[in-house]
């Protein structure tokens, strides 16, 4: 019986040290990730920040548009409404030329999800500086 009750409390325990664990995660040094997995969280991290300063920088464009007092109303609102659609066409040839063809390339390789997130980041990126280059003068 005592050899049950010990047993008993130390599977308590480990259920409570793993849970515990799980409450609390370990925080992720993404100056130093160790792992694959730390780097797919970090490069998701970092594209879903440049993602953020890709939408800022695209509704900072639009609001130039709108400042652009030299054209109508109606060619600011062409104007936008083209600016609109070549970014939802960008953003459709961003997702497909990052997910599908990497996965080719990296066919069966444990890296291709981080392959991904870097492509993504990296075009989202350059997207960022080339609305700023045309509009933040505006």
């Amino acid at each position: 019986m005592k050899c049950l009750v010990i047993h008993w409390f130390f599977a308590v325990l480990a259920i409570a040290a793993t849970a515990d664990a799980v409450a609390q995660p370990r925080r992720i040094d993404c100056e130093n990730p160790a792992t694959n997995i730390e780097i797919g969280a970090c490069l998701d991290r970092e594209l879903k920040a440049a993602d953020a300063e890709l939408n800022r920088v695209y509704q900072a464009a639009m609001a130039a548009i709108e400042r652009s007092d030299h054209l109508t109303p109606e060619l600011r609102g062409e104007w936008k409404a083209a600016l609109r659609a070549a970014q939802r066409l960008w953003i459709s040839y961003r997702d497909a030329d990052c997910r599908t063809p990497i996965e080719y390339e990296w066919w069966g390789g444990s890296g291709v999800g981080m392959a991904i997130l870097s492509c993504l980041l990296e075009k989202t990126k350059v997207r960022v500086s080339e609305l700023r280059e045309r509009y933040d003068s505006r």
